[in-house]
């Protein structure tokens, strides 16, 4: 999960250790900019209770914070971020998390070769999946 307050990339593969993965599916979650910050946590926390609720996976990656943007920005990325680990562990499911200089040395160790690398999947993939956010990026990296 790509967290965010205003859109949360998520994504689901498939696969094993050892075994190339499979792109299941990927969607933004979305909570009005104009709405109270509860109100916005509570819509991320529902639609995060859906997706995992639909897609029931084994474990769950977040995308961890970094501090490069405002702290209004971080605060409620932060916020979301938590929302979806909550949700995760009411689940038992294990969380990993990963700061995007990590997602991308562990693929390419460039995002320009990352950018490239997930048009590629996405390209193969038949376009089902190609990003048309900046949200859904990082989740297919994390992915």
């Amino acid at each position: 999960m790509d967290p965010g307050l205003t859109r949360m990339g998520v994504g689901v593969v498939e696969g094993r250790i050892g075994a190339p993965m499979r792109m299941v599916a990927a969607g933004v979650l979305r909570s009005a900019s104009d709405a109270p910050i509860h109100e916005r946590l509570l819509a991320i926390e529902v639609q995060v209770e859906q997706w995992l609720e639909e897609h029931n996976p084994d474990s769950v990656a977040v995308e961890r914070m970094f501090a490069q943007e405002g702290v209004r920005t971080i605060m409620g990325t932060a916020q979301a971020a938590g929302v979806a680990m909550v949700a995760a562990a009411r689940r038992g499911l294990p969380v990993a998390l990963h700061t995007p200089s990590e997602v991308k040395a562990a693929i390419t160790g460039d995002f320009v070769l990352f950018a490239r690398a997930i048009l590629t999947v996405a390209r193969f993939a038949g376009n089902r999946f190609m990003p048309a956010s900046h949200s859904k990026w990082g989740v297919h990296g994390l992915a």
